[in-house]
């Protein structure tokens, strides 16, 4: 890597979550390979959050590197928080091939680039026919059909009596999972 020397420290924030604890088999490979080592501190999401708004709004910031995902990156480059990579990845001649474009853009803000992709996430719509056939609903092709199904399904569960059936469930822990919009109404 050009550009840097052996003995540099780099401090990583990282959200406290199972799937990034492989940092501790991939960076010291890193370091053996670019004499950079890198202290990670890991946060549960809303310290992960405080610490990542800290570190972005500080004169003189706590982190040098946050793994974030596109959203809360976004946020703080349009606030100016966040410093492009496109000079550094020009300067060490960094490979992006292996990232997908529309990764690359999720990343990027006005054509320049704030972030590297470190996985790349697939959501899919999982349906039961049987249920939507039961209740004369056709599979959703986009977010506001997906909305109304959902609304609808509920609606006729609970016509039936039935309370224990949702339209769309999604992933993760509260506040976490697709940026679904706010249904135009509450949901019975």
């Amino acid at each position: 890597m050009a550009g840097s020397s052996a003995g540099t420290v780099v401090r990583l924030l990282q959200e406290d979550y199972p799937p990034f604890y492989n940092l501790s088999r991939t960076l010291p490979v890193f370091t053996e390979r670019t004499g950079i080592r890198v202290e990670v501190t890991y946060r549960a999401l809303d310290d992960f959050w405080a610490a990542m708004t800290a570190a972005c709004e500080a004169d003189v910031p706590t982190f040098d590197v946050l793994g974030c995902d596109e959203i809360l990156l976004m946020r703080h480059v349009r606030r100016g928080q966040v410093l492009p990579l496109d000079p550094l990845v020009a300067r060490d001649g960094y490979d992006l091939s292996d990232y997908t474009p529309a990764a690359l853009a999720a990343a990027s803000f006005h054509g320049e680039l704030y972030g590297l992709p470190y996985t790349q996430m697939s959501n899919v719509l999982v349906y039961r026919r049987d249920l939507l056939e039961r209740y004369g609903l056709a599979v959703p092709q986009t977010l506001d059909e997906l909305e109304q199904a959902a609304v609808a399904a509920r609606e006729a569960a609970l016509a039936e009596g039935r309370d224990d059936l949702y339209g769309i469930t999604a992933r993760g822990r509260p506040g976490c999972g697709p940026g679904w919009r706010q249904a135009s109404r509450p949901l019975p």
